[in-house]
């Protein structure tokens, strides 16, 4: 996740999702899910801004 789109931070999974830190209101929170197959493909999803701070 990240509040910036610069830097990047590794979240724990907690139960069935994972927890953030809520941003400053107007920011954003952008997420980006990293997977590896067992052929060593690493394909990328990226969403900015998936939610904003009130």
């Amino acid at each position: 996740m990240s509040h910036d789109d610069t830097a990047w931070t590794k979240v724990k999974p907690a139960g069935n999702g994972f927890v953030v830190r809520d941003p400053a209101a107007g920011r954003g929170v952008s997420l980006r899910a990293v997977v590896v197959d067992g052929q060593g493909n690493t394909p990328t999803q990226t969403i900015r801004n998936a939610y904003r701070g009130k």
